[in-house]
């Protein structure tokens, strides 16, 4: 993970008691991972690098900045028509919210609203 790449931080900011996203770029992946250990807010993270290490300083920059306006324009509530519009949304393509929207316990959307139908 010596490469270059974008990366995202997740996890929950207590100072403002929301989950919170930071999002950052680096020619070296590893070691600034390695400095943001002192962060204490995360505890995921997702890392994007290319696999023939050619991603260059610029598109690096440009994908940190498109995730940047990504992720501005769902710091507030959004209500959709659909769950697959939803996920079509965040994604950037067509998809099926009702099998990629998943409960904490990891049962999709849809198993979900099954097992209401089935108790009825």
């Amino acid at each position: 993970m010596n490469s270059s790449g974008v990366y995202l931080l997740f996890g929950k900011d207590e100072a403002i008691d929301k989950e919170a996203v930071y999002i950052g770029e680096s020619e070296n992946i590893l070691v600034r991972l390695k400095q943001h250990l002192k962060k204490d807010f995360w505890n995921e993270s997702l890392i994007i690098i290319s696999k023939d290490d050619n991603l260059n300083k610029a598109y690096i920059r440009y994908l940190e900045q498109k995730m940047i306006e990504s992720a501005v324009q769902f710091s507030k509530d959004h209500l959709f028509s659909s769950a697959s519009t939803a996920a079509s949304i965040v994604l950037g393509s067509s998809s099926s919210g009702q099998k990629l929207w998943k409960l904490p316990d990891g049962i999709s959307l849809s198993e979900y609203e099954s097992s209401l139908t089935d108790q009825q």
